[in-house]
């Protein structure tokens, strides 16, 4: 791992806010079925500015060894490396013990299942 001191050096990009509009977005008409159907094509990737023009995106800059903690349905994406370093990063997903695959109401209620206080 290596520290990431500049934009566009490979690093996280997220949009804060996200996963609440994201969540709305999916309580919307029948997103959540069309989703489910046709698997990631059907995502909103063409209406990033509207749905979350509001947040710029936050470039995730760090030293080796810091670590972001998001919220599963943070919209995110990698920077381009223009930088001359190999970018390397390790990426965790976590869940509680009551998981369960194909359960829709995590992506309904982001903050399902987790303890906050």
């Amino acid at each position: 791992l290596s520290d990431i001191s500049e934009p566009m050096s490979g690093e996280l990009v997220l949009y804060p806010k996200s996963h609440g509009v994201l969540s709305k977005w999916f309580r919307e008409g029948n997103n959540i079925e069309q989703v489910r159907q046709f698997g990631v094509t059907q995502l909103p990737h063409n209406q990033t500015d509207e749905l979350f023009g509001k947040f710029p995106p936050v470039h995730c800059i760090g030293r080796a060894g810091d670590v972001f903690l998001l919220n599963h349905m943070t919209a995110h994406f990698v920077a381009p490396n223009t930088g001359p370093d190999v970018r390397y990063a390790v990426y965790f997903r976590l869940s509680n013990a009551g998981f369960v695959e194909g359960d829709i109401e995590p992506m309904l209620n982001p903050w399902k299942d987790w303890v906050i206080g």
